[in-house]
């Protein structure tokens, strides 16, 4: 949700519309990879939850999402965030991985 954006003003204002959008639930972090080195630091994982869009009932969400983060003056910063829908598995089954 939400156009693609550069710079803190915007960036605040797309986040703050976002998360308007959103109540009556959570969605919880599920770092799947951390990794960081000196000032730069990333996860890649999921956010899950059960969350109301825009005023429509509870439904289940799942949310893939990596964060980009940089340390500035001793505090670290989100300074890139990509999330999406995880896509439907398109393998046929009998072209699909063994479970």
């Amino acid at each position: 949700m939400g156009p693609i954006e550069r710079g803190t003003p915007a960036l605040e204002r797309t986040f703050g519309w976002v998360a308007s959008r959103f109540t009556g639930g959570e969605l919880v972090p599920d770092n799947v990879v951390v990794h960081s080195s000196g000032d730069l630091a990333y996860t890649v994982g999921f956010e899950r939850g059960t969350v109301s869009v825009d005023g429509g009932s509870p439904q289940p969400m799942t949310i893939r999402v990596t964060h980009i983060y940089r340390r500035i003056q001793g505090t670290w910063r989100l300074v890139h965030r990509h999330a999406d829908f995880p896509p439907p598995d398109q393998r046929s089954s009998s072209t699909a991985a063994p479970a």
